[in-house]
């Protein structure tokens, strides 16, 4: 599931990235920003339902990098039309500030109507290019 704030956020500035699955509901397993280093995540929602815990002050974005382990963050699933959200503040050096980019791997969790069993997708960040054999490593 892709997520960007399509545009710049500037320093110390904190943004709301929603992304909403459309045909079927999700589970997310693992989130990869770009350049994570530059974010700190002050939040993630599923629903309107905080995944950090209420009274956090929030994780730093190297939590998700494309070469961290492991975040071990359990993630509520997604509901279809529910919301999945990221809010994130760039704290990173450039004075124009950089774009939210991230993608969201997650299991696909079909509908009843569906005979087929969960199938896995893959989102790549373009800046990041790697492959989810690679995450494991």
């Amino acid at each position: 599931m892709p997520m960007s704030s399509g545009m710049n956020i500037l320093p110390n500035m904190s943004a709301r990235i929603c992304a909403r699955p459309q045909a079927y509901g999700v589970r997310p397993d693992r989130i990869v920003l770009a350049q994570a280093e530059d974010w700190w995540i002050e939040d993630i929602l599923v629903g309107g339902v905080s995944q950090l815990g209420h009274g956090s002050r929030g994780v730093p974005g190297a939590m998700f990098s494309s070469q961290a382990l492991d975040s071990l963050l359990m993630i509520s699933s997604v509901d279809a039309q529910s919301d999945f959200v990221i809010q994130a503040r760039y704290m990173g050096p450039s004075p124009e500030g950089a774009p939210f980019v991230c993608g969201v791997l997650c299991d696909a969790i079909p509908d009843d109507s569906c005979v087929c069993d969960a199938v896995r997708y893959e989102v790549v960040v373009p800046v990041l290019p790697l492959h989810h054999d690679q995450l494991a490593a």
